[in-house]
């Protein structure tokens, strides 16, 4: 062992920048959860509210808040999580709190957190110091296009938030699902794509994501309507998501686990010659969000797909369960009134002068994995 214990302010430079280095969170798509309130919908107390640096130029509907998060291992339900409590740390797997820190700790800290969020493995491009510097004078130190930076104030004690909108994960968690309107996105995070860089993205590039979590409720919503009618949880999500930006809009349904019957190498082998690309992953605290392709979750007893769904459905010989059930069923329901929605927006004969745009959007499930 050292006979000598060296304090950290007298370490020399190059050694102290390491260690802060080795503080910053990976470079890897993170994951911000959120509360999402609106006027008559939530109390405006500060310590539960985001601010950011606009909010004080023009008036917001909508805001973000404190989440309510459930405890490691318990599944999803509206019950479960209105008894959960409100706050910014209380099972809270959130990125944002692993370097909210390192902005206020010290101006050393400050400094290498700046530096590593603006480094080119985590930007989608570099700009140049006088692209920077125009960009600082009109929107604040601490952002970036490709970044958002909140405050909060936390019993007293002032926090920063950073998220990266074109790479990270916001599980938004609001009042009621059918209330969602995504067009908020553009009020909640002003500097994430203006109307020029819209055009260069093009309306099929998913540029943002952002998640809901999954209802079980809405297993069997096809079978619980009218015969042939699409069911209105299912038009109300996609009516208002189709009126914002870019965007991919994910379900995260926590029953779903890995399958152990699978075999994960023939999977890869296959994905490999079928040029299918590698899932998506988004990396929390203590978890993570792996995306769940079309055709690897199962529901029957001793099936031997990629993902189960977390409960069996039983069916005669070798029929599959009903495509339009469970979580993946809900995920084709939304597309499949998407791509109709689209194709209206297309038609010559639905357009009028001042119409809306309609984005199209995709949606796609998640399972969580904790780790």
């Amino acid at each position: 062992m050292a006979a000598e214990f060296h304090f950290f302010p007298r370490l020399p430079w190059e050694l102290r920048e390491k260690i802060w280095k080795l503080v910053i969170r990976p470079a890897e798509p993170g994951v911000h959860v959120f509360r999402l309130c609106s006027q008559g919908h939530s109390s405006r107390k500060s310590e539960h509210r985001a601010f950011t640096d606009q909010d004080d130029r023009r008036p917001c509907l909508w805001w973000l808040a404190a989440p309510q998060c459930l405890p490691k291992g318990v599944d999803f339900s509206p019950a479960s999580r209105e008894a959960a409590p409100i706050s910014w740390t209380l099972n809270n797997p959130s990125t944002y709190l692993i370097d909210s820190g390192l902005w206020t700790a010290c101006k050393e800290s400050m400094l290498i957190i700046e530096r590593e969020f603006q480094a080119p493995a985590r930007l989608q491009h570099e700009w140049s110091p006088s692209e920077v510097k125009s960009f600082r004078a009109k929107r604040g130190r601490f952002t970036l296009p490709e970044t958002t930076t909140y405050k909060i104030f936390d019993h007293s004690s002032l926090r920063y938030f950073t998220i990266f909108p074109l790479q990270d994960l916001l599980i938004l968690k609001p009042p009621e699902v059918s209330y969602f309107d995504m067009g908020i996105t553009d009020d909640i995070f002003p500097s994430l794509v203006s109307h020029d860089n819209y055009k260069k993205i093009g309306r099929y590039v998913h540029s943002r994501n952002a998640a809901l979590e999954y209802d079980p409720a809405w297993d069997k919503i096809r079978h619980n309507g009218v015969e042939h009618r699409t069911p209105n949880i299912v038009r109300d999500i996609v009516e208002s998501t189709s009126m914002s930006y870019t965007f991919s809009i994910w379900f995260i349904d926590y029953r779903i686990k890995r399958n152990p019957r699978h075999d994960q190498e023939a999977t890869e082998e296959q994905a490999d010659k079928s040029g299918d690309g590698p899932a998506t992953v988004f990396y929390a605290n203590d978890r993570r969000f792996v995306e769940v392709k079309k055709g690897q979750l199962g529901r029957t007893k001793g099936h031997r797909r990629m993902w189960d769904a977390g409960y069996e459905v039983e069916t005669k010989d070798d029929e599959e369960p009903c495509s339009c059930c469970g979580s993946d069923g809900f995920m084709m329901q939304l597309q499949d009134f998407m791509d109709e929605l689209d194709a209206q927006f297309a038609s010559e004969d639905f357009y009028f002068p001042g119409a809306p745009d309609c984005i199209y959007i995709t949606y796609r499930l998640l399972a969580c994995e904790y780790v």
